[in-house]
């Protein structure tokens, strides 16, 4: 209870009483006039009568642990080996607490491999680390980097040297192998030709965009200019939340595991229509192959589009002395090749890009021959695209005019909110792929609200705020 005194200072005293022993003060403050800087508590009592409270909170459950032990058989207490010490990790300090080992009983002794002693506490406690801190670290390791995970903490919480960047990395990998671990088996192929059933009535439309980017590899980890490529994508129902999911391609498993416990989540039903948006890369294609006999491929128009716009800008380049008559010429013919793709012509956009080449290999200036041999070159990798990816070009006009979807814009949304905003940008480290592989994990349950979920499950009776 607060007092004043003649001074009209406020004097604070906070104990704790445990059963009927004597009350253990925790913090004893005075405060005289009111200033600004002087309104309640400070940041640095708080964590002093946090840290406190937490010691001898700790101190008295553990105690109380410890004597209650007793044959699970016959009931007799155990009779003690030992003392010992182990350390638990909390939000509010680190704790060192007393673990006596107990002999255990001869009734409950099984087999000569059983130890003949052993520790309650330690048991009770085998990562040291509670559930409630571990969940902060990883949550907040997924959006930023260790080492400002850790200042953050350090910050707000009494934790002092309970954790180093080691540890925090350590539980980021402890709790990723949790949630891989509960991954089933990568799910059958779906099959193409079901046999002809009664089929319940069609339900909303699921549309799943998935791409691709690359976070910096360490030195020797190989891959494009010393970089790996992370599978991200987002799927997104007519109802309810939108999910994401990350992998990092070389080294993943379960990869179409891991996409369909997303769609699991989100109510996904076997008869259910699936319109799925790429890139056109093999390896994401791959991922999206077989998934549902009721999905629909489409090239994402947003990636022609953008090589068409790249060559434009080209041709625009050109338009300089002589050149202004004939680079005209090679916008038209561009642009028939973009018309072409928009209507779902392949065959004619092919034809008219291969014109285009063609006008590309005539004799230039000097000065113009560097811009054309790379305008060259990269209409040479786009009718290479197309070509690889006819299959999956419908006519995006006649999609559009209908309302259906054309674009993954929502997936160039997801890589940047997944990859570029933990891994890449301003972000300087070099990553091995199962640190990026532990980390999207986590980063991917934090975006879908699944991580706070997953460590209630694992922890039951652990108050895990929201």
């Amino acid at each position: 209870m607060p007092t004043t005194d003649e001074n009209n200072a406020v004097k604070i005293r906070v104990s704790i009483t445990i059963d009927e022993e004597e009350p253990i003060e925790l913090l004893a403050m005075e405060r005289g006039e009111l200033q600004a800087g002087n309104l309640g508590f400070s940041l640095a009592e708080a964590k002093s009568l946090l840290a406190n409270g937490q010691k001898t909170l700790v101190d008295a459950q553990a105690a109380m642990h410890v004597q209650a032990q007793q044959c699970e058989i016959c009931g007799d207490p155990l009779r003690r080996k030992g003392r010992g010490t182990i350390v638990a990790r909390t939000l509010f300090g680190k704790m060192s607490v007393d673990s006596p080992r107990f002999y255990r009983c001869a009734c409950s002794v099984i087999g000569a491999s059983s130890r003949a002693s052993f520790s309650p506490l330690a048991e009770l406690l085998p990562e040291r680390t509670l559930p409630e801190l571990q969940y902060l670290q990883v949550k907040w390791a997924a959006s930023m980097s260790y080492g400002l995970t850790l200042e953050i903490l350090r910050d707000v919480f009494p934790i002092g040297d309970a954790l180093g960047k080691e540890g925090v990395r350590n539980n980021v990998a402890r709790v990723a192998r949790r949630l891989e671990a509960e991954l089933r088996d990568e799910p059958a192929a779906a099959v193409q030709n079901p046999p002809v059933v009664e089929a319940p009535p069609p339900t909303a439309l699921l549309m799943i965009g998935i791409d691709g980017g690359y976070v910096r590899g360490r030195a020797g980890d190989g891959g494009k200019d010393g970089c790996f490529e992370v599978i991200v994508g987002k799927s997104v129902p007519v109802e309810g939340d939108a999910k994401c999911f990350g992998f990092v391609q070389r080294i993943e498993e379960k990869p179409k595991r891991r996409l369909r416990d997303v769609l699991d989540a989100q109510g996904y039903q076997e008869h259910q229509p699936i319109v799925f948006l790429s890139d056109g890369a093999d390896t994401v294609r791959n991922l999206q192959r077989d998934m549902s006999p009721n999905a629909e491929h489409i090239l994402d128009w947003f990636h022609i589009t953008m090589r068409i716009t790249v060559m434009s800008n080209s041709i625009a380049g050109l338009e300089k002395g002589r050149m202004r008559k004939a680079s005209s010429k090679l916008s038209d013919l561009l642009e028939s090749v973009k018309w072409n793709t928009w209507h779902g012509k392949v065959d004619r956009a092919l034809e008219r890009a291969e014109e285009l080449w063609g006008k590309l290999t005539t004799p230039f200036t000097a000065t113009l021959r560097g811009k054309v041999r790379k305008l060259r070159a990269k209409l040479e990798e786009f009718i290479g695209y197309i070509d690889a990816n006819r299959a999956f070009i419908p006519n995006y006009g006649k999609r559009y005019r209908t309302g259906k979807p054309i674009s993954t814009s929502f997936a160039e949304s997801t890589v940047d909110q997944i990859i570029s905003r933990r891994f890449v940008k301003k972000q300087q480290m070099r990553w091995t792929d199962q640190g990026c592989q532990n980390v999207l994990q986590i980063r991917t349950r934090v975006i879908n609200d699944e991580l706070r979920p997953a460590v209630q499950r694992w922890h039951p009776t652990a108050q895990i705020a929201a």
